[in-house]
């Protein structure tokens, strides 16, 4: 079924296409599929030679004001009102909310890449097509430096192998 869908989605891809994919959540009890699911996607736009827009599950709500905390009962509803209380939309799945507000990020970023202004955008929709747009690098860690000698266990009658030694036992 998985491969018959990526087939389906394969053919659909089209040179120009705006696409963007939510990242999985993590900790989900759904992980590897969504996780299956995404990796096919992604593959299937290199092989197209396409680009893609990542959008993180908090900026998908956070994209209509909704990353307060609520009891996990009451988030979709949360979420849905906000897309109701800023496009004027409803859908009674969360999934095509979801992908509701999905498409108006990549309709941001879009406009904004090609000369159009973030005047038009609330603060926090600003923020979170500013870090699409022009992600923050992270620096790579310092590698910490040991006072260790190479080849010495760590602790007196170690059972860490020396490099001196051909054998542990």
């Amino acid at each position: 079924m998985l491969v018959s869908l990526e087939n389906k989605v394969y053919g659909l891809l089209k040179p120009g296409d705006i696409i963007a994919i939510e990242q999985p959540a993590m900790g989900t009890q759904t992980a590897v599929t969504a996780g299956m699911i995404h990796g096919g996607l992604r593959s299937m736009i290199y092989r197209k030679d396409l680009e893609f827009i990542d959008v993180n599950p908090q900026r998908t709500k956070g994209f209509v004001n909704r990353n307060q905390r609520v009891p996990s009962s009451e988030k979709k509803a949360f979420v849905a009102a906000g897309v109701l209380e800023h496009y004027g939309y409803e859908h009674k799945s969360d999934n095509v909310t979801d992908a509701y507000i999905i498409a108006k990020v990549a309709e941001a970023v879009y406009r904004v890449r090609n000369g159009g202004s973030l005047e038009g955008y609330t603060s926090y929709q600003q923020r979170i097509i500013q870090a699409i747009i022009s992600p923050e690098t992270k620096s790579p860690k310092a590698i910490s430096k040991t006072s260790k000698r190479p080849g010495k266990p760590t602790v007196a009658d170690s059972h860490t192998q020396n490099t001196e030694q051909t054998l542990l036992f």
